[in-house]
């Protein structure tokens, strides 16, 4: 499974339920400048140059609602498209 979620050429964010980080592929790493250390850590806390918060909420919801989301994210420099599916 790790293979799989590392050849993904976008970025792949893990989260719990309670919205913390469980996972990351190398993309991701690279996009949200997140390390090994932020597992663990809820979503709203990553010290990211994207402002995750907005993202946070999505997924708050996603989870409660048990739907999909998706959403438009843009950065000084990079605009994202924030897909949440809860399982």
């Amino acid at each position: 499974l790790q293979a799989v979620q590392n050849a993904i050429i976008y970025p792949l964010l893990i989260l719990d339920r309670n919205v913390r980080v469980i996972g990351f592929n190398p993309a991701a790493r690279h996009a949200l400048r997140i390390t090994d250390q932020d597992q663990g850590v809820h979503l709203k806390a990553l010290d990211s140059t994207v402002d995750l918060g907005r993202v946070a909420s999505l997924v708050t919801a996603a989870i409660k609602s048990e739907r999909d989301s998706v959403v438009q994210l843009k950065t000084k420099d990079r605009d994202f498209e924030v897909r949440v599916q809860p399982f």
